[in-house]
């Protein structure tokens, strides 16, 4: 077990990133070691044609090649532009996602001494009407930290609150803790180890919400050795009770508890009682639900200027997706798989129920951040022009 803890605190963790809107950033490195590149040949016979191509403004050289349908999204979605003001109670604020009652969730960061610029750390999180215009505090960090939410459901916000020194060093303490939105209170969940701080899971793996039921991972040292273990809190009682030891990266589809777990020479991703799905080399992100994806980096290959990245189906351990711009932040809530993207280009995202892309014709291009919560979905889209803000709704 020690060589397994040594050689995971050596690399960066499996990215489940938490909630973001599009601000740029670099993709999560991978946690099993990633195989040798293939060769051309290798590449041209292991990937098939793809079914379609999704361009890159300004570059016919690079584009997202899909191996699924495409087809228009706005046959599934009605799609509704509002406007979001750039400050709220005289804070910048940041959108995140929809909340139940078709609120918006945001970030609100706050304002440095000497009145004229901004901390980059989200203080407050709040509600934001976008048809009336009102907005209302949430849960607010205490003076000296930040908040970073993690998950949340029709109920609850889960986040972390991280207090970091006034000289701007790593955190010394970060507690989890969860924001009832039903009875309007916060309380602390758990409170993290130094040896959980100081791996690169503190800042990659975040914890799965299933109804009350918050599933968390920790690294501990038992008996002298560092080891990871994976928590129940019941959100009711915030009762603990271990579930899974030697394991991390909790997951749930709904109804099993899935994580990760060493399996030879790289992970594997298991649930109780289920055929264990082996982790690509090279894997970076993983989403849950209805189904199971991988995000993999293949590494340059030969003859390739840029890194190529790869979106697979874990059952059927298929492409859906290749190209060489960087997506991330993989989100599935019901049959969507959504991701942010950095470069100007269509909306698009991936129905699994449908098993196709959809395509938002009627949308600009442009770098997308699309988040679908509580049966609602949020994008972003940082266009050439500007900024703008949508709510997706499925049609009947």
């Amino acid at each position: 077990m020690r060589n397994v803890v040594l050689m995971l605190l050596a690399v960066v963790c499996i990215g489940l990133s938490g909630c973001s809107a599009v601000t740029g950033g670099q993709p999560a490195q991978s946690a099993a070691p990633s195989p040798a590149p293939a060769t051309p040949e290798q590449t041209a016979a292991q990937t098939p044609e793809p079914c379609y191509t999704i361009p890159v403004a300004g570059d016919p050289d690079l584009r997202y090649d899909l191996y699924r349908d495409c087809r228009p999204a706005e046959e599934v979605f009605a799609v509704e532009k509002f406007d979001l003001p750039p400050t709220l109670n005289g804070q910048p604020c940041m959108p995140v996602c929809f909340l139940s009652d078709g609120t918006l969730l945001v970030y609100l960061k706050a304002e440095t001494g000497d009145g004229t610029s901004w901390s980059r750390a989200p203080v407050t999180m709040g509600s934001y009407a976008p048809d009336s215009g009102q907005y209302r505090d949430l849960v607010s960090a205490p003076a000296g930290c930040s908040l970073l939410l993690q998950t949340c459901n029709e109920r609850y916000l889960v986040y972390r609150e991280i207090e970091t020194p006034d000289d701007g060093q790593a955190a010394d303490t970060t507690r989890l803790c969860v924001y009832d939105l039903l009875a309007g209170t916060a309380q602390t969940v758990y409170t993290y180890p130094k040896e959980f701080l100081e791996s690169s899971a503190s800042f990659q793996n975040s914890p799965a919400l299933a109804g009350d039921q918050l599933y968390f991972d920790t690294l501990e040292t038992i008996d002298g050795l560092p080891t990871f273990r994976v928590y129940c809190a019941d959100l009711q009682t915030l009762a603990l009770t271990p579930c899974r030891e030697d394991a991390h990266t909790p997951l749930s589809d709904g109804e099993n508890l899935w994580a990760l777990i060493p399996q030879g020479d790289s992970y594997a991703l298991t649930a109780d009682g289920s055929q264990a799905i082996p982790l690509p080399g090279g894997t970076a992100e993983i989403a849950m639900g209805d189904a199971v994806f991988f995000k993999v980096n293949r590494d340059v290959l030969p003859g390739d200027q840029l890194a190529t990245w790869e979106l697979r189906t874990a059952q059927q351990d298929q492409p859906l997706m290749i190209t060489q711009q960087v997506f991330d932040d993989l989100h599935l809530q019901g049959a969507y798989l959504s991701w942010a993207t950095y470069v100007y280009s269509p909306v698009f995202l991936f129905d699994s129920r449908a098993d196709c892309f959809l395509r938002f014709d009627s949308l600009p291009q442009g770098c997308q951040y699309l988040r679908f919560a509580n049966g609602c979905g949020f994008l972003q889209l940082l266009t050439k022009e500007g900024t703008q803000y949508y709510r997706l709704t499925e049609k009947a």
